[in-house]
C-alpha cells in the first residue's frame, strides 16, 4: 500500500473503499490492521451472517491504448474509376501541351510582324535619305535656273510623304515590339534588332490524307479529345457496375499497456467480411447510368468534331501557304521591273530626256515594290508557320533553332 500511495496509484478515497470492502470502518482501521500484521483476508467478525472473504482488485488509474483498423472495399468499380482518372489526367496534360503550342504560334506570329515593321522601317529610312538629298539637289538646280519651282515642291512633297511613312512605321514597330514582349512574357530593349525567320522547308504533297493522319497523331488537342472520350467510356462502364454487389473486409487490432481482464493478454483483434447490394434507390442508379451514357456519346462527338476541325484547319493553312508561295514570284517580278524602270529613268534623266517628276515617280514605284516583296516573303513564312502548327510539327521546327547559336539572337 505504501508503494501504491507513493506512485499515486491509490488515493484516500480508494483506500476507504477497500477498507469498507474488507470489513473495516475506514482507511485508518485498515492501515492499523496492516501495521499489526493482520491479513485483509481475515476481516473482524461482525454481526453479518456471511463473513466470507472478498478478493480485492486494484485497477491502475492510467492506461494506454493503441488501435489499428482495416477497411478494404472490394469492388470492380475500382478498376473502371482508376482507368477513368488516368485518362482524365492524360487529357489534362495533353491540353496543357496544346495551350503551349498555341502560345508558341502567337509568339512566332508576333515576331514576324515585328520583324516586318523593322525591315519596312529600314527601307523607308533609306528612301527618305535619298529624298532629302534629292530636295537639296533640286534646290540647287532651281537656283541655277535649270528646273522650276514645281520640281522643288514635288521633291519636298515626296520627302514629306516618306517622313509620314517613317512616323507610321515607327509607331507600328513600337506596337509590334510591345506585342512580342507581351506574348513572350518578358521585356525587350527598345533598340533590339530582330533576326530574320529561318527558312521553313515544306514539301507539298499530292494528297492531303497523309498530312491529316500525321496531324491526328501529332497534335495534342486531338489526343486530348480521344483521352476524354476514353474517360467517358470508363465512367459509363462504372455506372453499369453500380448494379453489382460490392464486398468489404474490415478488422481491428487493439493493444493496451495493462491487462484489461482476468488474464495477462494485452492484445485483441477481430476480422469481418461483408457484402452490399443495392435493392431500391428510387431510380438514382438508372439516372446515373443514363447520364454517363449521354456524356460518353458527347465525348465521342467532340472527339470527331476535333478531328474535323483539324482537317479543316490543315486545308485552310495549306491554301493560305500555297497562295502566299505563289505571290512571292509575282512580287519579285514587280520589284525587278520597278528596279529596271528606275535605272532607265536615271539614265534618261542624266541625258536630259526625262523630267525630274518622272524620276520621283519611278522611285516611289520602286519603294512600293520593295515593300510589297518584303510583305509577300514574310506572309509566306507566317503561312508556313501556321501550316506547321496545324500539322502539329511547330516544335519540331523550333527546337533545333533554340538549341543552336546564340539564344538571344534566336
Amino acid at each position: 500500500y505504501e508503494t501504491l500511495f507513493e506512485q499515486d496509484l491509490l488515493s484516500a478515497a480508494d483506500c476507504d473503499q477497500i477498507a469498507v470492502i474488507n470489513g473495516y470502518a475506514d482507511c485508518a482501521g485498515l492501515t492499523e490492521a496492516l501495521l499489526n500484521s493482520e491479513g485483509i483476508t481475515d476481516p473482524p467478525q461482525g454481526d453479518t451472517e456471511d463473513n466470507e472473504s472478498t478478493e480485492t482488485i486494484i485497477q491502475p488509474k492510467h492506461q494506454g491504448f493503441l488501435t489499428a483498423e482495416l477497411n478494404w472495399t472490394l469492388s470492380p468499380r475500382v478498376v473502371t474509376m482508376g482507368r477513368a482518372g488516368a485518362a482524365q489526367l492524360q487529357a489534362a496534360r495533353l491540353e496543357l501541351r496544346s495551350n503551349q503550342a498555341q502560345l508558341v504560334l502567337q509568339v512566332v506570329e508576333a515576331y514576324g510582324r515585328a520583324y516586318q515593321a523593322q525591315q519596312s522601317l529600314q527601307v523607308v529610312e533609306t528612301q527618305a535619305e535619298l529624298a532629302a538629298a534629292h530636295v537639296a539637289d533640286t534646290q540647287l538646280l532651281r537656283d541655277a535656273g535649270v528646273v522650276t519651282e514645281d520640281a522643288v515642291l514635288r521633291a519636298r512633297l515626296e520627302l514629306a510623304r516618306l517622313q509620314g511613312q517613317l512616323s507610321d512605321l515607327q509607331r507600328r514597330l513600337s506596337a509590334t515590339t510591345r506585342a512580342l514582349a507581351l506574348a513572350m512574357g518578358s521585356k525587350l530593349a527598345a533598340q533590339t534588332a530582330l533576326a530574320p525567320l529561318p527558312a521553313i522547308p515544306i514539301t507539298d504533297p499530292e494528297d492531303d490524307s497523309d498530312w491529316i493522319s500525321d496531324a491526328l497523331n501529332a497534335r495534342p488537342d486531338a489526343a486530348a479529345a480521344q483521352a476524354r472520350a476514353r474517360a467517358a467510356e470508363h465512367i459509363a462502364a462504372d455506372a453499369a457496375l453500380q448494379f453489382l454487389p460490392s464486398f468489404s473486409v474490415t478488422g481491428a487490432l487493439n493493444w493496451t499497456d495493462q491487462p484489461a481482464g482476468f488474464d495477462s493478454q494485452q492484445t485483441s483483434w477481430w476480422l469481418g467480411v461483408g457484402a452490399s447490394l443495392p435493392l431500391w434507390d428510387g431510380g438514382l442508379l438508372v439516372q446515373n447510368a443514363r447520364e454517363a451514357a449521354s456524356r460518353k456519346r458527347q465525348a465521342r462527338r467532340r472527339s470527331e468534331a476535333v478531328q474535323e476541325q483539324i482537317a479543316a484547319s490543315i486545308a485552310d493553312a495549306r491554301d493560305g501557304w500555297r497562295a502566299a508561295r505563289e505571290a512571292v514570284p509575282i512580287a519579285e517580278l514587280e520589284r525587278d521591273l520597278a528596279l529596271e524602270s528606275h535605272r532607265l529613268l536615271g539614265l534618261r534623266y542624266g541625258a536630259g530626256e526625262a523630267r525630274q517628276l518622272e524620276l520621283l515617280d519611278g522611285r516611289a514605284v520602286l519603294q512600293a515594290a520593295e515593300l510589297s516583296l518584303l510583305q509577300r516573303r514574310l506572309d509566306l513564312q507566317i503561312a508556313a508557320v501556321r501550316l506547321l502548327a496545324s500539322l502539329g510539327a511547330l516544335n519540331q521546327w523550333l527546337e533545333p533553332l533554340l538549341e543552336a547559336g546564340d539564344s538571344s539572337e534566336q
